[in-house]
């Protein structure tokens, strides 16, 4: 019975060490790929929580709570329930840099492989309140690159 329960162990171990990885874990990012953002698991519509307390002013800015990420997949999933704002690498794309669409724009992560999710940088200056943009473009850019987006909103803390 022993030898058995030994067996079965090391057969289901064997198993396991053989199985492919996750599709596309940690592919690295080149031309002419598709691929989404996400913010915090988002596609769209996703929510940023901003370390602002109490009443919000008008253009009030704070930085990020931590514990929030940013990631870029590749091939984009086949059902999403919402809307997805895909995007291509382009002919000469090898990185892929969220940005904050503003005046300036703000830099929250940049990637070179897909499905290596990354925090949002939380010494980074945000609205404490409103939407916004995050865009994942391809660098360098190209004729036939086009930014991937996803919309958020800021939220602040009671």
């Amino acid at each position: 019975m022993k030898k058995l329960m030994i067996g079965t162990v090391v057969g289901l171990v064997a198993l396991l060490c053989m199985a492919p990885a996750a599709e596309g874990a940690g592919q690295q990012i080149g031309p002419n790929q598709a691929f989404v953002g996400q913010v915090n698991g988002s596609f769209d519509r996703a929510t940023i929580k901003m370390a602002c307390f109490g009443p919000i002013q008008p253009g009030q800015t704070g930085h990020p709570m931590s514990g929030q990420t940013l990631e870029v997949l590749s091939p984009p999933p086949p059902v999403v329930a919402g809307p997805i704002h895909s995007g291509y690498t382009g002919a000469s794309a090898t990185r892929i840099t969220a940005v904050l669409r503003g005046d300036p724009p703000v830099v929250l992560a940049r990637f070179t492989h897909y499905f290596t999710g990354q925090a949002i940088r939380t010494n980074v200056e945000l609205p404490c309140a409103g939407t916004g943009v995050v865009r994942f473009v391809p660098w360098p850019r190209s004729s036939t690159s086009k930014a991937a987006f996803v919309t958020v909103s800021f939220v602040g803390q009671p």
